[in-house]
């Protein structure tokens, strides 16, 4: 009996520590822009955009593929780019990394895009270039994006 009540608590606590897991944010994406971060997080099938200090959030925007607020994007300049957009009404709000291609002279260049409509009203780059973090995994359920919001 001893022995089935033990095995019965493992199993509890191995699966409340896998139910923790899946609860924690998994960081995707940041990057410093002057004395803010932008950062991509995914927490289960949710991911949230951030903006701001380490104290103080200017902007959060959770996205959810199922309330088609976020959007994914790869495509080629002059080298590869992926972006991912999410939407707060009529704005969107572009994260992306773009690796640059020395051939052409281009350097790699990573930032945010704000787009209102389809209308881009400002760029901003990251301190350093920074790329996602597994993009087409984490990504994967994300509804394809078109390029009419293309970042770059």
């Amino acid at each position: 009996m001893r022995y089935w009540i033990a095995v019965g608590l493992s199993l509890c606590l191995l699966s409340s520590g896998a139910a923790r897991a899946e609860t924690r944010p998994t960081l995707l994406f940041s990057c410093a822009i002057g004395a803010k971060t932008v950062s991509v997080t995914k927490t289960g099938t949710r991911f949230v955009y951030r903006f701001g200090t380490d104290s103080h959030s200017d902007m959060t925007i959770v996205g959810d593929p199922v309330a088609g607020n976020i959007f994914r994007l790869r495509q080629m300049y002059a080298g590869p780019e992926t972006q991912v957009r999410f939407t707060n009404g009529e704005f969107s709000y572009i994260v992306l990394a773009a690796e640059g291609n020395a051939n052409v002279g281009a350097r790699s260049i990573a930032g945010v895009t704000v787009m209102r409509g389809l209308k881009n009203i400002a760029f901003t780059t990251c301190a350093r270039f920074t790329e996602f973090v597994g993009f087409d995994e984490a990504f994967s359920a994300v509804p394809e994006d078109t390029e009419s919001y293309s970042g770059m």
